[in-house]
């Protein structure tokens, strides 16, 4: 018996739970679950196989999360958080989180944090091997939060890292942003035409494949 929750999550992205029941064999069962956030009387029930909607907003900060499904009990936490948070969602020594590992239309956010005090973090950016943008940043108890939109400088991508060292441990993150990738998914849509001055003409149907922009595509179905 298991869930699809992560250990850290968007509160604002977490719109549902899915539930996984199996036999001894690996098969998937479909069965009923009673489960609760933090506190009984917040008690749901759903099915197992199944996305079940979650009421409300969680706020910023750690949660249980408690199941039981056919004598099956699951316990377990997560931390629940917000990409504007001012301070980490629990007790952290650091904290550090990438919104998306490529850019799109909205801005790729990162966070870097800790709830220990009189932080110095020295930061880099880096397109290839060349070092776009270096500096520093101060906060204690607190995160610092950077949005990043892709440039054409920016080449294939970004790589960003960054670090401080307090009270003799080393505290470091890195990671890399791609650039934004063309939509390649193609669209199809069908349409239908029976000419009605015809007794008994039969329907024509006609699939167009084309482009997200709309432009018809070169394929073969």
């Amino acid at each position: 018996f298991s869930c699809s929750l992560p250990e850290k999550v968007l509160k604002d992205s977490l719109k549902g739970i899915r539930f996984t029941l199996r036999n001894v064999a690996g098969v998937e069962l479909t069965a009923p679950v009673s489960f609760y956030i933090d506190h009984p009387d917040n008690s749901r029930q759903g099915m197992t196989n199944e996305l079940v909607a979650l009421d409300g907003k969680l706020s910023s900060g750690r949660h249980q999360l408690v199941a039981v499904c056919e004598g099956d009990t699951l316990r377990t936490s997560f931390v629940a958080f917000g990409l504007n948070d001012t301070k980490p969602a629990t007790p952290s020594a650091e904290w550090f989180y990438a919104s998306a590992n490529s850019f799109g239309h909205q801005p790729v956010t990162l966070q870097m944090g800790s709830s220990e005090k009189d932080i110095h973090l020295v930061y880099h950016l880096m397109a290839g091997d060349q070092v776009m943008e270096r500096g520093t940043l101060q906060f204690s108890d607190s995160i610092a939060i950077r949005q990043l939109t892709y440039k054409e400088e920016y080449g294939d991508g970004v790589l960003f890292c960054c670090g401080w060292v307090k009270d003799g441990e080393l505290h470091r993150w890195s990671t890399t942003i791609s650039r934004p990738l063309p939509e390649k998914k193609l669209k199809m849509n069908w349409s239908t035409f029976r000419d009605r001055l015809t007794p008994g003409q039969q329907e024509e149907w006609t699939l167009q494949v084309s482009h997200p922009d709309g432009k018809p595509a070169q394929a073969h179905l």
